[in-house]
C-alpha cells in the first residue's frame, strides 16, 4: 500500500521523541489530523484499513491522519516517532510554499535502509530540538521525508523472489520502456497467458502491467529531470511518452507536479 504525502512545503511538527512499548502486546491509536513517521528497532506488526504490515528493525513507517492504527509489539519495542502536519509553511513562505505541492508516494513500510544510523540520528535531533527550535526541526524533517521518498517510494520485491515469468517481463520492460510495449507480446515473451501475467503483476506489485510500465517511465523521467540537462521534450521521447501533452499530464498525475516544477526543484534541494 502507498500513501501520498505533500512535500512542497515545510511540515509542522506536533510531537517527536522516543517511545518504549511492549508492556502490552497490542495497542491501538488514532492520530487526529497528523501523520506519523516511526523508525523501528524491533520486529512487529502494524495494521490499518484492513491490511497488515510487517515491521522490521531498520525500517520506517508513514501513516496517514485520522486512521485507526494497531501495533503488535514484542516484549521490548523502542521506536522514534514524529507526528506532523505536511504542507504547512513555517515563517515566511518561500516560492516553493506558494507554488504547487509535490505529492509524493510512500510505502507504508519503508526500508530497511542501508545507512539506518543516519535516519536514527536525524530522528534523535528532531526530537531534541522540536520545541526550542521548531523551524530547524521542520527543515530536518522535510529533508528526511524527501530522502525516504527518494529511496523507497518505488520499492519493489527483490527480483529473485518473483516468479520467473514476472522476472522475464520486468527485465523486458526495463530494457524497452522507451518504446511501445504491447501487453500480449510481453506475455508471450514471458511464457504465460495475458490474463495470468496480469494476475501475477497485481499479486506481486499491486498494480496492472500498464501502471507498472507507466511508473517505470515516470521514475526514469523524474531522474532525468532532476539530474540531466536534456530538454523536457527529449526526456519525454527517451522514456517512451513522446506526445508532450500526454507526458505532462502523466507526470503530473503520477508524481504530483508538472515536469517544469520537478526540474526547478532540483536547485532548491
Amino acid at each position: 500500500m502507498q500513501v501520498m504525502v505533500p512535500l512542497g512545503r515545510l511540515p509542522r511538527i506536533e510531537q517527536a521523541g522516543l517511545s518504549l512499548h511492549g508492556h502490552l502486546k497490542k495497542e491501538q491509536f488514532l492520530m487526529h489530523g497528523v501523520w506519523g513517521l516511526h523508525v523501528y528497532f524491533y520486529s512487529g506488526k502494524l495494521r490499518f484499513q484492513g491490511e497488515e504490515f510487517n515491521i522490521r528493525s531498520g525500517t520506517a513507517s508513514i501513516t496517514p491522519p485520522d486512521t485507526p492504527l494497531e501495533w503488535e509489539f514484542p516484549d521490548h519495542a523502542p521506536h522514534y516517532y514524529i507526528h506532523f502536519v505536511p504542507g504547512s509553511s513555517c515563517g515566511e513562505p518561500t516560492d516553493s510554499a506558494k507554488g504547487e505541492d509535490y505529492i509524493r508516494p510512500f510505502q507504508v513500510i519503508n526500508g530497511p535502509f542501508e545507512y539506518f544510523d543516519t535516519y536514527v540520528r536525524d530522528m534523535e535531533l528532531i526530537g531534541s530540538i522540536c520545541k526550542e527550535e521548531p523551524l530547524r526541526a521542520s527543515v530536518c524533517l522535510w529533508n528526511l521525508l524527501w530522502r525516504i521518498s527518494d529511496s523507497n517510494a518505488y520499492f519493489e520485491p527483490p527480483q529473485d523472489s518473483l516468479p520467473s515469468s514476472v522476472q522475464i517481463a520486468v527485465s523486458h520492460i526495463n530494457q524497452n520502456y522507451s518504446t511501445p510495449i504491447v501487453i500480449e507480446e510481453l506475455a508471450a515473451h514471458s511464457g504465460v497467458s495475458h490474463n495470468y501475467l496480469i494476475l501475477l503483476f497485481k499479486e506481486h506489485f499491486g498494480c496492472t502491467i500498464e501502471a507498472y510500465i507507466r511508473r517505470k517511465r515516470c521514475r526514469q523521467a523524474e531522474f532525468l529531470l532532476r539530474h540531466s540537462s536534456l530538454t523536457i521534450k527529449s526526456i519525454a521521447q527517451a522514456v517512451g511518452i513522446p506526445d508532450i501533452n500526454h507526458f505532462n499530464k502523466t507526470i503530473r498525475k503520477e508524481l504530483g507536479a508538472a515536469p517544469s516544477k520537478i526540474r526547478g526543484s532540483r536547485s532548491n534541494r
